[in-house]
């Protein structure tokens, strides 16, 4: 599973977003509570992503069915190793 915690690319991107600079260009104490409340609002949709996504391939894994060596969902013939892929994809 992926790290559930921002990577400073992350933090730098919502900085930016927010304030308009970089991180390093901002004083210390101008941060602030609305800044750092960002920064953990980011982290907490990030970690709820990576879970919602780890508990689909679990689900899914849990229901899919063998034939001829290979693992398939539903009824329409999509190997499990594709639906991963889809929600993966679709998850990030």
């Amino acid at each position: 599973m992926e790290d559930l915690l921002l990577t400073s690319e992350e933090i730098q991107n919502i900085t930016v977003g927010f304030t308009g600079k970089r991180i390093e260009e901002i004083p210390v104490t101008a941060l602030g509570p609305v800044l750092l409340k960002e920064i953990a609002q980011a982290q907490l949709n990030k970690a709820a992503s990576l879970i919602r996504r780890q508990a689909l391939i679990e689900g899914i894994t849990m229901y899919a069915w063998w034939k001829d060596s290979v693992q398939y969902v539903g009824t329409t013939g999509k190997t499990l190793k594709e639906a991963i892929a889809k929600i993966s994809e679709e998850q990030k």
